[in-house]
């Protein structure tokens, strides 16, 4: 008779062991380091991860317009002047976000995110660019780290030119979400406020606001004065078309008088 042979051990356990072991001893020390406050974003950093800081500040960057004309770049001036409005607004309920003024990035000619962080110290840049094309539209906006000119997050947002009333909305919620916010439904009713769904009306206030921000005389304030009389006739409660007007006007008082008083010293003594 055949003598019996032991059976012997299957050598895929063994070896499933010798790798497991040193899978998990690494494993082990990354959860470690990662725990760690002085060597979590290095470990980050090697892994790939996106690393949005705790403490926030922040820079929006003049959009790049893709073919357009000036009434496009004015588009797109004002919804940059927009979006960090509504973004400043979460200040009050993110104590650790700070947003540059818009005024700051336009006076030092702020374009680039290594330029924010050399002249503001900012830690976080959102740059981007519009393109439109016959009755398309493309947004794309990029959350880029300041130190390293790495991108963090992006997105990328594209719809018909008659939806183009949503545009600002969809854009403040996608950077809200790109900075790690939670929409909770206080602030999404505040970054709602004034708004309008008439498309005309919109495109007509956003270049109203883009062409009042270049201030410097009547050849600006006046266009700007009619796009924004234009966005309140197509849509009359429109609140922030009526709140830049009233700005607008403001302003040309203020120039208006500056004027005279350069004209006539006696007047701006006695003032």
């Amino acid at each position: 008779y055949p003598t019996p042979t032991a059976t012997l051990p299957h050598p895929f356990p063994r070896l499933m062991r010798r790798i497991a072991l040193p899978i998990g001893a690494v494993i082990l020390i990354l959860v470690f380091l990662l725990v760690l406050p002085s060597t979590r974003k290095v470990v980050q950093n090697w892994l790939g991860f996106e690393i949005i800081p705790t403490q926030k500040s922040l820079a929006i960057l003049p959009l790049t317009v893709i073919g357009g004309d000036a009434d496009e770049q004015a588009f797109c001036d004002g919804l940059v002047e927009n979006l960090t409005s509504k973004l400043t607004q979460l200040e009050q309920f993110k104590r650790r976000l700070f947003v540059l003024p818009s005024i700051d990035v336009r006076e030092f000619k702020i374009t680039s995110p290594s330029e924010a962080e050399r002249v503001f110290r900012v830690s976080l840049a959102v740059k981007g660019s519009f393109k439109r094309i016959g009755d398309m539209f493309s947004l794309t906006l990029k959350l880029v780290d300041t130190k390293t000119q790495r991108e963090l997050k992006s997105q990328i947002m594209t719809d018909h030119i008659a939806n183009i009333s949503t545009l600002q909305e969809d854009a403040i919620f996608k950077l809200v979400e790109m900075l790690g916010v939670e929409l909770q439904p206080q602030i999404r009713s505040i970054l709602t406020t004034g708004s309008t769904t008439i498309p005309g009306a919109y495109e007509s206030y956003l270049q109203g606001l883009g062409i009042m921000l270049r201030g410097k005389g009547d050849e600006n304030f006046d266009p700007a004065i009619n796009l924004f009389k234009r966005a309140i006739e197509q849509d009359p409660h429109f609140a922030l078309a009526h709140a830049g007007l009233g700005k607008v006007y403001w302003l040309k008082y203020e120039l208006t008088k500056t004027l005279n008083c350069l004209k006539n010293p006696i007047i701006m003594h006695q003032g």
